[in-house]
């Protein structure tokens, strides 16, 4: 797998808009240019939009963006990938730029209050607009609570991705080579022995992970699935690839919350790490 890196950014400390890319392509990464391929769309793009003086070379097209505050980069810094599509991109290889970082962390120290000001305008703004909706409050730093239902999704075409997911996908997804796909031997035994317990569903196999419409970012994992009696089912580890853009807008056919199945969580304590005593203090239904 070849591993590939990114530009640095096209920008000025001035810049108040950013337009994000994935990872250059092989004909920009050759180039050493953003959008070097001749069919990308990009640059004609911009000439239509600002104006931009057509058979401009890279160096001055750069220019015309940073004098526009126009910011350009990508979001991953590098990552696994042959070819150029990003359909082609190793997930578990991929590393993000630091945004914060270069676009907050250099920048004058009265950014933070300029930003909080503006949030309340648009905050009063928006709620003088439409004066009769009863408007959820901003639960930044307070505990957050999200509802929704388990369920499977259908990305694209001819794709589908179930509700659950069993122990039988950890065996079948091992990769000795990767620390984060390596299955402990203990766990191999207890699974070729069926040695599940009681954790098991009505398949009679042990569940991993479910999928739910719940909204999730960044913070919130191990935070608890609870079911409508109040039972916990569940704990919230992550969200799918499709909720990336969760934080903006929530789409409620694609995005889904992933957690971890609480009959898994008990079956690693019990039979995998030998604690059944602590399954004994709880109560189970």
């Amino acid at each position: 797998m070849n591993e590939v890196h990114s530009f640095p950014p096209v920008a000025a400390a001035n810049a108040t808009r950013l337009i994000l890319g994935s990872m250059p392509g092989v004909a920009s990464l050759t180039a050493g240019r953003y959008y070097a391929h001749p069919r990308n769309g990009f640059w004609p793009l911009m000439e239509a939009v600002l104006g931009m003086p057509t058979g401009l070379d890279y160096t001055a097209r750069c220019e015309v963006l940073i004098k526009q505050r126009i910011a350009l980069w990508d979001v991953l810094q590098r990552c696994e990938r042959p070819g150029s599509l990003d359909s082609a991109i190793a997930r578990q290889t991929t590393v993000a730029n630091d945004f914060r970082a270069t676009y907050f962390g250099g920048q004058d120290a009265s950014l933070a209050a300029k930003k909080a000001k503006a949030y309340r305008l648009l905050t009063a703004g928006v709620r003088e607009m439409d004066p009769n909706r009863v408007w959820s409050p901003d639960a930044n730093s307070t505990m957050r609570m999200t509802y929704g239902h388990v369920g499977s999704y259908e990305p694209r075409d001819g794709v589908k991705y179930d509700y659950v997911t069993y122990l039988d996908g950890v065996m079948q997804k091992e990769d000795p080579s990767n620390p984060e796909f390596v299955v402990p031997a203990r766990l191999k035994e207890l699974y070729q022995a069926k040695d599940f317990g009681p954790y098991v569903d009505h398949t009679g196999r042990v569940p991993v992970g479910i999928i739910s419409g719940n909204d999730i970012t960044g913070g919130n994992s191990g935070s608890p699935l609870i079911n409508a009696k109040g039972e916990l089912i569940g704990v919230a580890f992550d969200g799918n690839w499709e909720a990336m853009s969760g934080d903006i807008f929530y789409e409620t056919k694609l995005q889904r919350t992933i957690s971890c199945d609480i009959r898994y969580v008990l079956f690693i304590i019990d039979k995998y790490a030998g604690a059944g005593h602590l399954v004994k203090e709880m109560t189970l239904r």
